[in-house]
Parts: structure tokens; sequence; C-alpha cells
């Protein structure tokens, strides 16, 4: 762990997102929020927000210009909390999301707790995603569910030493990635330049086309059986399905896109907080006369290889992949494709806790596709970038996806060409 004012390189993650902040600021706000009916005990949350801000550098952490690029400096820690009567609370969560955050005087996490009644309020956890990823988030409420409980009961919590972000990142910055490059150059050579088309009138730059998506039960289950035939993942499986609709829609034989990796590969990496996340491209065969079975069984060797060169740095991949990079697209990917588990709740004593979602108001890349499991089925969202698609492509998008979803599966030997 390292102390205040201890100064290191920031990783090729970090230095991707500074400047994406500089280029689109707001683009990289992650929000979450919790309905917590009940008593709540603010200083139990107050406590347990600065403790784990505290605890964890990489929420004390600020970035600077340095040369070649930026370096982080680890901070004292300092409060993070605020709670404040809360009339309207989407309005609150929206007014949290545009206030920017200034990385190089943080801080670059704010808990507020919205008040709405004696017995009822919102936990709103916002903070920028160089100083967090998916996999943090999930460290960062089980420790704050611990440290709740212990001071509501008057006690000290009792948490592991948390592992430094800073030593993780100079580790890292000592890897030699030369043959993971060497097979990314080989995987990629010859993949279309963009797999997405964009609209001939697109509406313009900012926010996004948020359109939720839902597969069925039934398509679920479905996707699921095929998938434990073929000794693969539903991720493989749903991934070939995305990537047959945007095959089809540009008249192509495959489609390149983009997912991300946790980053994670020593034990020590599982309590970490931090952006640790790494983009991976995945070329995805679905030729028109491929059936989902032979597609699925590729797509499962193009996964399992690409996880093992997936620390590689994408800005890296990206040039030594060779594809030339349309003019004023994104590069290489222009769609990304997600599925994991419905996150985890809280468990807060005395408190009933609720997942409070949150609508997405922002791409990162042109189209994304965010899909959780929860129960028997998948929902999410498709998100589109205005400046490249418009609202009504990206509603067609989802409802090619969903009905290619439920029909393929249920005819898995036929060809992609006999599917609607």
């Amino acid at each position: 762990m390292a102390v205040a004012g201890a100064v290191g390189p920031a990783s090729h993650g970090q230095h991707r997102l500074w400047l994406a902040e500089q280029l689109a600021p707001g683009a990289y706000v992650i929000q979450r929020a919790f309905r917590l009916r009940g008593a709540v005990d603010e200083d139990a949350v107050r406590r347990a927000a600065d403790r784990l801000a505290a605890r964890h550098e990489a929420l004390r952490t600020t970035y600077r210009a340095a040369r070649g690029g930026i370096e982080q400096v680890v901070g004292e820690p300092g409060a993070v909390f605020d709670a404040v009567d809360a009339a309207d609370v989407d309005a609150v969560i929206a007014a949290e999301r545009a206030a920017r955050f200034d990385l190089a005087a943080g801080p670059v996490l704010r808990v507020r707790l919205l008040r709405t009644a004696a017995d009822d309020a919102v936990l709103l956890l916002t903070i920028h995603h160089i100083a967090f990823d998916g996999w943090s988030m999930e460290v960062f409420f089980r420790e704050f569910a611990a440290a709740y409980a212990a001071f509501a009961a008057g006690e000290e919590p009792d948490l592991p030493p948390a592992p430094g972000f800073l030593d993780h990142v100079r580790r890292e910055a000592g890897r030699d990635h030369a043959a993971s490059l060497e097979f990314w150059r080989r995987t990629l050579a010859g993949a279309p330049p963009v797999s997405l088309p964009a609209d001939p009138a697109p509406a313009g730059p900012g926010g996004a086309h948020a359109v939720p998506v839902a597969l069925s039960d039934a398509t679920t289950a479905r996707i699921d059986r095929l998938s434990r035939e073929r000794r693969c993942t539903a991720y493989m499986t749903t991934l070939v399905l995305y990537a047959a609709v945007l095959a089809r829609r540009a008249g192509l034989d495959e489609a390149v896109l983009a997912t991300a990796a946790s980053g994670r590969l020593r034990a020590e990496d599982q309590n970490l907080v931090g952006f640790l996340s790494n983009t991976v491209p995945l070329r995805v065969a679905c030729p028109p006369d491929a059936t989902l079975v032979e597609a699925v069984d590729a797509a499962r060797e193009v996964c399992l290889a690409a996880s093992e060169h997936g620390a590689a740095p994408y800005d890296q991949v990206v040039a030594a992949s060779g594809v030339a990079r349309p003019p004023g697209r994104a590069p290489l990917a222009q769609a990304l494709f997600d599925l994991r588990p419905a996150p985890g709740v809280p468990e807060l004593p005395g408190l009933r806790v609720e997942e409070r979602p949150i609508e997405p108001t922002a791409t990162r890349l042109e189209l994304e596709l965010h899909l959780v499991r929860g129960g028997a089925g998948v929902r999410g969202h498709l998100l589109a970038s205005p400046a490249v698609l418009t609202a009504d492509t990206a509603r067609t998008l989802r409802d090619r996806f969903t009905r290619l979803a439920a029909a393929w599966t249920a005819e898995p030997d036929s060809q992609l060409k006999e599917m609607p």
C-alpha cells in the first residue's frame, strides 16, 4: 500500500481514459444507487464511505500530466460522503452525473445519502471510471456492507489489508506483451475496418440512444442448453447472435467486437479496487451458410484464445493489427458486447436494500450491448451514439437481435441465411 504523496505511472488504460476525459468530459462516469428502507444509521454510512475511500488508494489518487503521458499521485484520506434531503431523486442523480470530476484535484469518488422520508433513502455512488471498474464495484459494496454493520454495532470493521493499486500498475508496466501483440497481429490481419456502417444522417454528437433489451425466459433457456451442449458459455452463444446481426447489416461474413477483460491475473488482485479492466477485440465469424452450432463452436475458440492474450493494452493491439482506421470512426471495433451476472446488492442490517436502476446516458463506443443475467431471463440496454446511428436504427438493431436470438436458438442446425 502506497503512502500519501507517493507518485507513480498511470496504467495504459488510465492514460486512455484521461485523454478521453479531456476530449469528452463526463463520458466515463459510473453510478450505482440503492433504495434503503428502514432506519438508516447515517453516521455508519458516513464512516463506512470515508473508511473505504481511505482504505483503497485508487479512491484517493489524483492525476497530472507528465512527460509522455500522465502520472498518479496518492493523496491523503478525505471525506467523500454527504447527506441531503431529496424530493426528486432522479434530478439529484442527474446532477451528480453532470458534476465534472477534477482528476487533477480530486476526489474521484462521491457517496451521497439522499433522504426521501424518515425511513426511506437512496444511497448513491458516483465515481470516475479511471479509479474503478465493474469488479471494483463488487469489492467496494461487499466491504461497505461489512463496515456499515460494524460501525452501526459500535465496533471497528475487521477487513483484511487492502492491496495497493500503484504496486499493481508498476508490476504491469514491466510485463512483456510481445508474444500477445504478435498473436493479435496474426489474428486480426485482414479484419474489416468497419463492422458497423454509419447512418447517412445521424443526430449529432453527445449522449446516447438507450434502448431497453430483453431476451425471453424461453430464449435464454435455449441459449443455456445449446451452450452446455457445445461446451461453451452463454456469453459466447449470445456474442454470436449479436455479431450476426451486425455482420448482416454490414454485408460481411464477420464482425469485430470489443469486450471487457477484468485484468485481474493474480490472486491478490481479486480484492483490489481500481481500473484494471482492458478492452479486448473478438473477431467473430458468422457467414450466411453457417449454422448456429458451427458459429458457436468457432466463437468458443476465438474467446478462449483471446482470453490468453487479453492483457495486452488495447491501443497497442490496435496498432499491431494493421487494420486501417476509418476517418472519424473508432478504430478496429466500433461495437461492444458485455454479458455478466446481475450485480449483488449489499446486505445492511436493519434495512431492506433494493437496486435502484439508473438509465444509461452515454456510450463510449458507437454501439454497446450491455446485458445482465438475473434469474431466468436476460435484460439490459443497447446504447447507440447519436453521432453515428439514429434512434430508429438502434431500435431496429435491438429488434433484429431479439428476433434472431429467438429463431436461431430454436433451430441451431439451420443456416444463418435461413433465419428472419
